[in-house]
């Protein structure tokens, strides 16, 4: 993990740079957010202007996103930061592939160098611990129903999609990155500090294997193999990297109605956007939901709220898609372990972390297995308080 010292260093080259734009700020304050880069509010010195009743931004303050060559909590996990270069179009338009829907990502969206990006800030509520419990549902369902027109695209006519498409889909540094923290690290941190959970049944190593070469294949699949698979229906566009951490979450005015349009969603981090199955995407916010609900991070009534709202907004989902998205959440958070900082103390009680990893284990059995029945939305019924 970065120093003190050397974190605010960046911070203040960032603002250096900030400084000969329009964006140049005062202060720079980290956000809680991103595995793959930096994400700070910063308070301008000059306040931006908008034409009336055309934004529900603030105009004195901005956020903004520096890409790093590592995880924000792990140095160890080097990051290729081609990803951001790759094409300059991606970086500006692949937010906005949505610019319709009314929950989708930010009035402006400025590439100041090719790592360093402005967005208009929706408010200061950044957390889902900051949104009001009776908007929590709402915030569900936008955000589910943001992933679903995001999937979705996979299948647009546009031209201007396609072309895109076919951009995103070279991201092969990225999906070889999500193999490697994901599917790949599943086993050696059961077997390395867990062993005792793969031994308690007389095919659990044989069901995770399974499931870890099955996923290897699901995150390998590219686009000209669905030419001859059937499953194209479960594979497209992905984000990636989709967690709370990624999203900003602001309310606009009570006043309007219905309630679900005061949900403003910012939606970062698009450099994982790759080519892969759908189950990525649903399963990671599933497990992180999960997360800090088992760790109590957030309050365990709002995370069940949010999980069953945020399934009832992205729609129907096949039997596949429901398995592997709860086979992938229960490696997500079996990934938990490497997502930290390795040098750091395990700051959690580790009856409560083997807690997290014998639930990882245990849906990964339910999404193998052929005879359990069961609904995403209801998998954060067993947070009880």
């Amino acid at each position: 993990m970065a120093s003190v010292n050397s974190q605010e260093q960046l911070i203040s080259g960032i603002i250096a740079r900030l400084s000969q734009t329009p964006y140049a700020c005062s202060t720079l304050t980290r956000i809680p957010s991103g595995t793959t880069n930096l994400v700070c509010r910063g308070k301008l010195i000059v306040p931006l202007e908008f034409p009336d009743n055309t934004t529900s931004a603030n105009d004195d303050t901005i956020i903004v996103k520096h890409s790093v060559g590592h995880a924000s909590g792990n140095q160890e996990i080097r990051l290729d930061l081609t990803r951001v270069v790759r094409d300059p179009k991606t970086e500006i338009q692949t937010p906005l592939l949505l610019a319709e829907y009314p929950t989708t990502s930010p009035d402006i969206h400025h590439n100041i160098t090719p790592s360093l990006h402005v967005f208009a800030d929706f408010g200061r509520s950044n957390i889902l611990a900051e949104v009001p419990n009776d908007s929590i549902k709402d915030t569900g369902r936008a955000l589910g129903g943001w992933l679903r027109g995001f999937h979705d695209q996979t299948y647009s006519s546009s031209t201007e999609l396609l072309s895109l498409s076919r951009v995103v889909m070279t991201n092969e540094g990225m999906r070889e990155l999500k193999r490697k923290i994901s599917y790949e690290a599943v086993l050696s941190i059961l077997e390395e500090n867990f062993s005792n959970i793969l031994e308690e049944g007389d095919n659990v190593r044989d069901t995770i294997q399974e499931a870890v070469d099955a996923g290897c294949r699901d995150l390998s699949v590219s686009c000209s193999d669905m030419q001859t698979t059937e499953r194209t229906n479960s594979y497209g566009i992905i984000h990636g990297d989709l967690w709370t951490g990624n999203l900003l979450v602001s309310l606009g005015s009570q006043e309007s109605a219905p309630p679900s349009k005061d949900i403003n969603l910012t939606v970062l981090d698009f450099e994982f956007t790759q080519f892969s199955h759908f189950a990525v995407d649903l399963g990671q916010m599933l497990a992180d939901l999960y997360e800090k609900g088992h760790f109590y991070l957030l309050p365990r009534a709002l995370i069940r709220a949010m999980i069953k709202s945020f399934f009832e907004g992205y729609g129907e989902i096949d039997e596949e898609l429901k398995r592997k998205t709860l086979i992938h959440a229960g490696v997500h958070m079996i990934c938990w372990f490497i997502r930290r900082n390795p040098t750091a103390p395990i700051r959690e009680p580790m009856e409560r972390v083997e807690s997290l990893m014998r639930t990882a284990v245990k849906w990964i059995q339910i999404g193998k297995s052929q005879n359990e029945d069961y609904e995403l939305g209801a998998m954060g019924d067993t947070l009880y308080g």
